[in-house]
């Protein structure tokens, strides 16, 4: 392949996952070999295309809707990136898992993730992700959005689950995906599946 075909494979890929797409080499080597690879990248973000937002990892930058300028990396997708590097399992701590999913307004003040690595903490841009190892059973749901689900649910508390809860969840979920999701909470604590399964029980199913 070309290096001009090669370019434009890369570059597409990018913009087929629309804006804040993150990916390191390794998501490009089925394209072409790894110094291959690495020039294209380096060329693109000489040209202004792609943005270097840590050591092996790239983004298309988004951009203000209404300053018209780039902002910073997505946190999550870098973080899905850097996994997918290192060959981790990774799925956000409750706290974060809980705004991702709305069902809580407050930031968190560290951008932390449960891994099956080691516990390490990355800059990405001009902010922080810290990967902290976890055992196996934190990575037991199969789907990503089980895994938020679960861990956002944590976050909120048994006693704490109430109608509005189940309808926030509710609006994330489509008829698939709860079914996804009953079946990956069968493996998380039982009031975290009779949760899911309460949500289901209210749903009126369209398939």
């Amino acid at each position: 392949m070309s290096e001009a075909t090669l370019t434009s494979k890369i570059l597409q890929r990018f913009r087929r996952a629309k804006p804040g797409a993150v990916y390191s080499p390794k998501d490009f080597l089925d394209l072409g070999g790894r110094s291959s690879v690495g020039w294209v990248l380096h060329e693109l973000v000489r040209r202004g295309l792609i943005r270097r937002v840590a050591r092996g990892l790239y983004d298309y930058p988004r951009t203000s809707e209404s300053l018209g300028v780039p902002i910073g990396p997505d946190l999550h997708r870098a973080a899905k990136a850097y996994a997918r590097k290192q060959q981790w399992s990774v799925v956000p701590h409750p706290a974060l898992a809980a705004n991702l999913l709305g069902l809580s307004q407050q930031v968190p003040a560290q951008v932390v993730y449960l891994s099956s690595g080691p516990t390490k903490t990355i800059p990405i841009g001009s902010q922080d992700i810290m990967f902290r190892n976890a055992r196996p059973k934190a990575f037991a749901a199969r789907s990503e959005l089980g895994a938020l689900v679960i861990q956002a649910l944590r976050f909120v508390g048994k006693d704490r689950v109430d109608e509005l809860t189940r309808e926030r969840l509710g609006r994330v979920m489509n008829d698939r995906d709860l079914r996804t999701v009953l079946r990956d909470t069968q493996y998380a604590a039982a009031w975290i599946h009779e949760v899911v399964q309460q949500i289901a029980e209210e749903r009126t199913w369209t398939e």
